[in-house]
């Protein structure tokens, strides 16, 4: 999961809007939006040291490992709440897939009843149903601005423009960006005498 996450962040990085440096939102020494990938790997280690050494130093305590617990489930529980966010303020949830909306309904539907029908510390179930209830209101949302996410899933479709945006779309619309340059420059090579690559074969 881990792995895949950087993985996520690396293909968000790479394909960001180019007047990202522009618009995004002021954060205290610009924390979680460096420019680049590196420093989020330097980051990351830092913390798993910081951890570990603390966790060295104070397992044997009870409270310590309890607040690290809810402070984990905590940050767990408000992932979705960004996306809640951003509907809000675009009145659209054009861009955010149905199908990851149910499975974050699904998933945290199980986790829910399953920590409430097990013993379970009351950080598991607090957290839990603080997580679907952020699911539920992402549900209303879908529901609220349905007719203003189907104006702006048709723009989009109309301008065809996916230049900044991480996803499939732009990752095949950039290869086949490079693709039609590859062609053009072998025609203007044709034209000038040249026979392209295969021809210098």
């Amino acid at each position: 999961m881990v792995v895949a996450q950087f993985g996520l962040l690396y293909v968000c990085l790479k394909y960001r809007p180019r007047d990202w440096d522009e618009t995004r939102p002021y954060r205290i020494a610009n924390f979680w939006q460096w420019p680049n990938f590196g420093a989020y790997l330097e980051f990351s280690a830092i913390l798993v040291v910081v951890h570990s050494v603390l966790f060295l130093l104070l397992h044997r305590f009870d409270f310590y490992v309890q607040l690290l617990g809810l402070i984990a489930l905590g940050l767990e529980a408000t992932l979705p709440i960004p996306q809640v966010l951003a509907n809000y303020h675009a009145k659209s949830t054009a861009g955010f897939r149905p199908s990851v909306l149910a499975g974050w309904c699904g998933g945290d539907a199980f986790k829910l009843v399953y920590f409430f029908v097990t013993p379970n510390p009351w950080q598991f179930r607090a957290c839990a149903a603080f997580q679907f209830g952020v699911d539920i209101i992402l549900c209303v949302q879908t529901f609220l601005f349905r007719h203003k996410t189907a104006a702006d899933l048709r723009e989009r479709a109309e301008l065809r423009d996916t230049a900044g945006v991480a996803g499939a779309e732009a990752l095949l619309e950039s290869r086949g960006d490079r693709h039609e340059e590859e062609d053009e420059s072998e025609d203007e090579e044709r034209r000038s005498g040249g026979y392209g690559r295969e021809g210098r074969k």
